[in-house]
């Protein structure tokens, strides 16, 4: 029995995709997933002993208490004049009241 075209063709693409296929099925690369796989954790230390490591300097300036408690007044004098009403009283009022005889 003759092979017909069709069924010929079909071979001929399934002998090209087969590979592709199987090539798309490998498992990817991937990098490790636990622990114990990417070596040695490392240590966690307290701030304390970290600062004391670096010893004073140009950043380690800004972490004294009395630098931050300066910083934090300032802040919160900065809070309160915006929090501060933006329109005096009186030009409030006339507006307000403007508004009122509009409707």
């Amino acid at each position: 029995m003759p092979i017909s075209y069709h069924h010929a063709t079909a071979c001929r693409r399934a002998i090209w995709v087969l590979p592709i296929l199987l090539v798309g099925c490998a498992p990817p690369d991937l990098p490790p997933q636990r622990a114990a796989d990417m070596g040695d954790s490392p240590q966690l230390l307290p701030i304390s002993a970290i600062l004391a490591q670096a010893g004073p300097g140009v950043h380690t300036a800004a972490l004294e208490d009395t630098a931050l408690d300066a910083r934090a007044r300032a802040l919160q004098a900065r809070a309160a004049r915006l929090r501060a009403p933006v329109l005096p009283e009186e030009e409030r009022a006339r507006l307000t009241s403007s508004e009122q005889g509009m409707r």
